[in-house]
This record gives structure tokens, sequence and C-alpha cells, in this order.
């Protein structure tokens, strides 16, 4: 087995194990881990949602659009692959404004 492969394959086993939110986006659907991190910037601090989740199940998001999360609407601010195969968003609760 290639290393791809392989971490192909424990990359889907943990989000099998360890999502724990529905991620809606574009009328597609698929499993993520939604945390809200503790976050320090330039004197400001406060919890920021975020949203982990394979790189081959959210390649349709952009920056910018709409991500349904559990029945509640976040838009994606910031875009980070990790270089396993993993992406994590930087998440902006949709006030509406």
């Amino acid at each position: 087995m290639s290393f791809n492969n392989l971490r192909q394959k424990l990359n889907n086993s943990v989000i099998q194990k360890l999502s724990d939110a529905v991620v809606s986006v574009k009328g597609n659907s698929f499993n993520g881990i939604f945390t809200r991190e503790y976050i320090e910037t330039h004197g400001f601090t406060g919890y920021k949602p975020i949203l982990k989740c394979l790189a081959e199940d959210s390649k349709m998001i952009c920056l910018d659009d709409k991500i349904l999360i559990d029945n509640v609407e976040y838009i994606a601010r910031e875009r980070q692959p990790d270089g396993y195969g993993w992406i994590i968003f930087m998440l902006e609760l949709n006030d509406g404004s």
C-alpha cells in the first residue's frame, strides 16, 4: 500500500470516528469536525468557529461561501490546507449583515 493510500484510509477513519457535525455547502453534504477555538490576535481575544474536514469533501468551498453546520449558517473566511489531506476553515457566524 502506498503512503498516499494509507494516509487517505487513515483520514477516512478519523472523520468517521470523530466527526461531530453535518456540513452543507452548495447542495453537498459531508461530515466534519466543528470546534470553537480560543484565539488571541492584536490584543483581542475570543472564540472562533473552526471547521476541520477532508480536502476531498470540501473542494467546492470558496472563501465567503455560506456553510450550514447543524442548521446554523457560517461564512468561510479563511482556508488553511494542512498538507495531509485536511482543510481547516476559519468561520464567521452569518448574522445577516
